[in-house]
């Protein structure tokens, strides 16, 4: 038997709360996936995927057609409004879609990655579960939170796989990244296969592409015939796939963690402020040498109109000379 809850001063309250806490009074969200119901506090994914939610959590109409979908299929009888008053039992449960008002549903999703991500997300037990999470269970992760660009539980997956040995082969880091958009896994694996003793076999270039794997054939040839060091191997490799690098380099900035998001746009205002007195600066200078040009042609004025003067008053010395001779003359 089920104890009544009594509360603290034996009485029931009389009125509803005058307010929600705006901390501590969550909504919820329910999702379907592969038929499995999750009902979860709506706040974790406000805080770490603006996309998710604006693609599944803020498209009401969309949530309420999801909703009407599930209860055609649903064969569980219509529950009584007072069930809440009654003892609670395995077969005395409330249909989970009728308690709440919408149902996403998270099409093309695998109900044993949407647990693993949810463990990160929502961990029950702090860390301590993480730290017994398999490669495979963080690839589950990677997975979702690259789709849904949960940021910083990506760059999170991103860690912990490279911090487990032997958590991919070469040519599957390859093939992740090219998934993924992680262009240090592209470039990794690259260096990895051109160094490696075993060759790059038929199998290997199918699930890289025939077109790479020819160019790291190539590399390969001429890093054991030449001896390269390992400075000079990156930037063959930096060079051979710049394209492709560049362009994953690019996408990866829509995977910018907060902090990594923060430094980035600190950075830009940084430079837009060092591009901004460089300008000053600039003008500054060009303002000066507009002035010394000024005063320059001022003085050269200045010094012409004097020697002009100098000149009037030579002749006009010579004038007087000439009317003083000639009266002396006539004298």
């Amino acid at each position: 038997m089920v104890p009544a809850v009594v509360m603290a001063d034996s009485t029931l309250p009389t009125s509803p709360p005058s307010k929600f806490d705006g901390e501590h009074y969550w909504d919820f969200v329910t999702f379907l996936v592969e038929e499995n119901l999750f009902r979860l506090p709506k706040y974790r994914f406000l805080e770490e995927s603006e996309h998710f939610c604006n693609e599944y959590i803020s498209k009401e109409d969309d949530l309420d057609r999801g909703l009407s979908e599930i209860r055609k299929e649903s064969e569980v009888a219509n529950i009584d409004a007072n069930l809440d008053s009654s003892p609670i039992s395995s077969s005395n449960q409330r249909d989970p879609v009728v308690q709440h008002d919408s149902v996403v549903k998270l099409q093309g999703v695998e109900v044993d990655d949407f647990r693993c991500f949810l463990k990160v997300l929502y961990p029950r037990n702090g860390e301590h579960e993480l730290t017994t999470f398999t490669p495979e269970q963080w690839k589950s992760v990677l997975k979702l939170s690259t789709k849904w660009f949960f940021n910083d539980i990506r760059h999170r997956a991103i860690r912990e796989i490279d911090g487990i040995e032997g958590s991919m082969s070469d040519v599957h880091r390859i093939v992740a990244a090219k998934e993924h958009g992680i262009s240090e896994w592209l470039s990794a694996g690259y260096k990895a296969l051109v160094t490696r003793e075993e060759t790059i076999d038929l199998e290997d270039g199918e699930k890289i592409g025939l077109r790479n794997a020819l160019q790291l054939y190539q590399l390969r040839d001429k890093y054991h015939r030449q001896g390269w060091d390992e400075a000079t191997l990156k930037s063959e490799i930096k060079w051979k796939f710049a394209a492709e690098i560049d362009e994953m380099q690019s996408t990866e900035r829509n995977y910018f963690t907060k902090a990594e998001r923060r430094a980035f746009e600190e950075a830009k205002a940084r430079e837009a402020e060092r591009r901004k007195a460089g300008e000053r600066d600039r003008l500054s200078a060009k303002y000066l040498a507009e002035q010394e040009t000024a005063q320059r042609i001022a003085i050269e004025q200045c010094e012409r109109g004097l020697e002009l003067k100098r000149q009037e008053i030579a002749e006009m010395e010579q004038k007087k000379e000439k009317l003083e001779a000639a009266r002396v003359c006539t004298s």
